[in-house]
Order: structure tokens, then C-alpha cells, then sequence
């Protein structure tokens, strides 16, 4: 449980950022200055499909830009192609030819951790309060923030995007067109029978119509953590009275691949998903060729919103109405896109200052909602988006996610609620976003925490999980395809005690237990 400190703490940055900036001023310990001379870095990190479809690099990001300028410094994007970023990033470490800072550091033989053991990263905990003060600052404001950040010796490797909090409402959800449900006499589908019943619908009703396009993991990874939530598992690690499980070797994973297997089966997934990308996907439901499909709510609102009919979103699946579920609403602070600076950069100090910028006032303002007087506005001490963002003439409202603010970066992260253009465009964006957010049957108390592996223990759980999840992947789609029958779950979950998952449950059961004694 979050402390009240910490929920105020963040409340009063958020709310104050907007008159820091205003005023000219930065957070607190934090400088926007410029350096007495050009500083030139290299900033190896993935971009957003959303991004590549207008710029070719997010040095033609207008916040990135106009933060260099702020902060007088010159970064070089290094953008590995994308679905090939882990073999990019494994060239890279293997020519020894690295840029400043790296974006993903997790992707490292081991983890981050074992990148600064190893050399490759700086450690940090000895020159933040100095290098990178409003980093510092937020990660120490209390001891909750502590235990997430720091591991058990008091080291960070990595600067994380700190995420607002209380959690923002589910964004990842069954998308299905309005004027289908009224024509079947439905209401949005929330047991996983009512599901059942609208595809099997739209498979009598819509021929032609694939009734599901389901998500990938390479595609739309938290769609497939909902559809697995649905049985109260998860796709990765999880927690529940105090014992860690994995959703992918957990028996429960049997009820929700003979489930899948059966839809297979039925028809009422599209033979072809496993091979159809997401665009694909968009392009097929806009033309009344898909029943149901995974997406962000804001993504496809924005997507959809000039269509001849309107869309709606599903509550998540579950056994029954009253089912409650343990993995919507991710209670923790850190969340992704760790950065690491690299021990051989020449530029340390720059790039301390760089990565700091967006946890400052000014720069969690520039991030979040882009350039004042051209993105926004302050309107009675709140930022408005203008339209330049809302209404841009050259792309759709959820694509300036990526072109006029960053949306995925090491940052001080202000609610989509507040700064996301697709759910703020308008009232009926925000309801969108909160549609089924009152749900009493939805927390997160299953979600594991942000632990702490040791080196030792981070690579020896990397060489198991590589196996693991190679074998998962394509087990799994075996099963719901039906060329592995299910009847060898049994045989599944042997294999994966050969390649050493009761090792893996055991070191990441050991790091959450330290977790807690913290």
C-alpha cells in the first residue's frame, strides 16, 4: 500500500509543475541552464510505430528538439528497425562501438544491474544527487519510492519513468463496433460466455467477418496480459499470497488455452492471426472484416473517430459477472523505459543532466504536453492542448504522441487522464478512457512489485528464461491452433521443469521476499 506522503507528494509536483514553468523556474536541485558549450551525444532507442508513419527520427520530435535547444545539446537517435530490436542491441554490445546513453538497457545479458557489474553501465546511486537532482529527488521521497528504485545494496543503474499515481484507469480493451452490438441486441460482452455469444454472432450474422483477430505478444502485448487476466494469471511473473507464479507455467494456463483452442476451433478466430500485423488488423475492422480486435481505447478512438460508425469498448473477460480480478490496475511507481548511461561515454555529466530534464518541472511539462504557446496553452493554471495537437491537419490526434510530445521516455509521467491528446480532445474521449474504470471488482493486488535480482541471479534467470519463453511461444500458439493437442499440457509443463523454471520461481520468489524485509 502506498503511503498518503507519496500520493500527496505527487499530486502537489504534478499540480505545481504548470507554475514553475510558467515562472521560468526548474524543479527543485534541478538546472535548465545551458552548458557553456554544444554537448553531441549518441541515444540508442526504439520509436513507435506511430512515429515512423511522419518522422524519420525523434530528432524531428518537436519536445526532443526543443529540449536540445533548452538544453544546448545535440543528440544523434540511433533507432534499431523495428521487431529486430534485441538482435540491434546485441550487435551493438558485441562491436563494443556504444552510444551515450541506451533506452531498453533491460535488454542486456542479465539485466541492468549486471551491465553496470559488468562495466557497461555507470552506477548511479553516487552521483544523482548531484548529476541529476529531480531524479534524485522523487526516488528518495520516501521509502516506498526507495524499495522500488534502488536494489538491496542501494545501487540504480537506470533512470525509469516515475508513473503517476493512483494508477491510471485500463487502457488496453476489447474493441467491437456500436452499431453491430445494437443490431445483435448486446450490450458489451463482460464474462467470457458473453464473449463467446458476440462472436459466434457475428460468425452467423457477418459472413465474410473474422469474428477475432487475437493479440500477439510482439504486437499487442497487453492485450494478451488481459485476455490472460481474465483468468487471473499472467503472461510474465505474479504474485498471490505471497508466492510467485508465471502465468506461462502455471496450470491455470490450461483453462485459458482450452478455451482459446475451442474459439480455434469453432471458427471463431481468424485462422490467419498469427501472420496479420495490428495495421493490418485496423485496416480490416474499419471495413467491417473484423468483429472484435485488442487496442488501446485512446488509440482507437482517435483512430476511428472520423468513420461512418462509432466503436465500443468491452469490459475486461472474466468466469463470471462477479468474478473479481487481480491484475488491472498496476499499483507500482516504476515503470519502464529504463535508461542507462554507458561507462564509456565521454559525456557523463551531459547526459546526467539530459536524462534529468524530464523529471524537472520544465521539462516534465515539455515532455508530457509539449511546447507551450504552440501545443498548449495554461488556461486557469491547467494546460489545454490547441490545435496544433488536437486538430493537426498532417496526422491523426494519436500519432502527436510521438511527433509534438514524448510519450515513452525516462520522465516524470503526468495521467493520460490530463495529458494524452486522445483522451483529453474532448468529454466523450475522457468517459471513453474511463467507460468501465468503477469496476469493484478490479485492483491490482497480484501485480510483483518493481524487485531486485542480483547479477548472479538476473543472468542464471536470463539463461533459464531464454528456453522458457522460446519454448512458450511456440507452445502456446501450438495449443490454440490445435497441432499440439492439449491433452500434453502435462508434457508442456515437464519440459519446462527441464529447462529449469522451478529454478527461475525460486530466484525471483527469493527477490521478492527481500523486497518485502526491506
Amino acid at each position: 500500500m502506498r503511503t498518503k506522503i507519496l500520493s500527496i507528494l505527487l499530486v502537489f509536483m504534478t499540480l505545481t509543475a504548470a507554475a514553475v514553468y510558467a515562472s521560468g523556474g526548474s524543479a527543485s536541485g534541478g538546472s535548465t541552464s545551458p552548458a557553456t558549450g554544444p554537448v553531441s551525444m549518441d541515444y540508442w532507442l526504439p520509436i513507435h510505430p506511430n512515429a515512423v508513419q511522419f518522422i524519420q527520427t525523434y530528432a524531428q520530435n518537436e519536445a526532443y528538439a526543443e529540449a536540445c535547444r533548452r538544453l544546448n545539446m545535440k543528440i544523434n537517435f540511433i533507432h534499431p528497425a523495428q521487431g529486430g530490436e534485441q538482435e540491434s542491441f546485441n550487435l551493438m554490445m558485441a562491436s563494443g562501438d556504444l552510444p551515450d546513453m541506451i533506452q531498453g538497457a533491460a535488454r542486456y545479458s542479465g539485466g541492468v544491474m549486471k551491465g553496470v557489474q559488468d562495466g557497461v553501465y555507470i552506477e548511479l546511486s553516487k552521483v544523482l544527487q548531484k548529476g541529476a537532482p529531480a531524479y534524485y529527488g522523487l526516488i528518495n521521497s520516501s521509502a516506498d519510492m526507495r524499495r522500488e528504485f534502488y536494489d538491496e545494496s542501494g545501487e540504480i543503474g537506470a533512470f525509469y519513468t516515475v508513473l503517476p499515481y493512483p494508477p491510471e484507469p485500463v487502457w488496453m480493451r476489447a474493441i467491437v463496433r456500436d452499431d453491430w452490438l445494437k443490431e445483435f441486441n448486446m450490450q458489451p460482452p463482460k464474462t467470457w460466455a458473453q464473449y463467446e455469444t458476440f462472436l459466434t454472432t457475428v460468425q452467423q450474422k457477418k459472413p465474410g467477418a473474422a469474428p477475432l483477430y487475437l493479440p500477439l505478444s510482439s504486437q499487442a502485448p497487453a492485450g494478451v496480459q488481459a485476455m490472460y487476466g481474465g483468468f487471473n494469471i499472467f503472461p510474465g511473473w505474479f504474485v498471490t499470497d505471497g508466492k510467485v507464479r508465471h502465468g506461462n507455467a502455471d496450470p491455470v494456463l490450461k483453462d485459458y488455452l482450452t478455451l482459446l483452442n475451442d474459439w480455434y476451433n469453432k471458427g471463431l478466430i481468424s485462422k490467419d492471426f498469427p501472420s496479420v500485423t495490428q495495421q493490418q488488423v485496423w485496416s480490416l475492422f474499419d471495413t467491417a472484416k473484423v468483429g472484435m480486435y485488442w487496442d488501446s481505447v485512446d488509440n482507437s478512438g482517435s483512430r476511428t473517430r472520423n468513420l461512418d460508425f462509432a466503436i465500443q469498448s468491452c469490459p475486461l473477460p472474466r468466469l463470471t459477472e462477479d468474478t473479481k480480478l487481480h491484475l488491472t490496475l498496476n499499483p507500482s511507481r516504476r515503470g519502464g523505459n529504463e535508461t542507462a548511461i554507458v561507462a564509456t561515454s565521454k559525456n557523463q555529466d551531459a547526459a546526467l543532466r539530459f536524462l534529468d530534464y524530464g523529471y524537472t518541472a520544465e521539462g516534465s511539462m515539455l515532455f508530457n504536453f509539449g511546447i507551450e504557446g504552440k501545443m498548449y496553452n495554461m488556461v486557469n493554471g491547467k494546460p489545454v492542448y490547441t490545435d496544433y495537437v488536437l486538430n493537426n491537419p498532417l496526422y491523426q490526434t494519436e500519432n502527436t504522441n510521438y511527433i509534438l510530445r514524448i510519450h515513452f521516455a525516462p520522465k516524470l509521467r503526468v495521467s493520460d487522464l490530463e495529458a494524452n491528446p486522445s483522451v483529453v480532445k474532448s468529454p466523450e474521449s475522457v468517459a471513453f478512457r474511463n467507460q468501465w474504470s468503477n469496476d469493484p471488482n478490479e485492483d491490482g493486488s497480484y501485480f510483483l512489485p518493481a524487485i531486485s535480482l542480483t547479477a548472479a541471479e538476473n543472468t542464471r534467470r536470463a539463461e533459464i528464461m531464454a528456453n522458457v519463453n522460446t519454448y512458450t511461444d511456440e507452445m502456446i500458439m501450438k495449443f490454440i491452433i490445435g497441432t499440439e493437442p492439449l491433452a500434453n499440457f502435462d508434457k508442456y509443463m515437464a519440459q519446462l521443469n527441464q529447462y529449469g523454471m522451478p529454478e527461475a520461481l525460486a530466484i525471483t520468489q527469493a527477490a521478492y521476499d527481500r523486497y518485502m524485509q526491506k
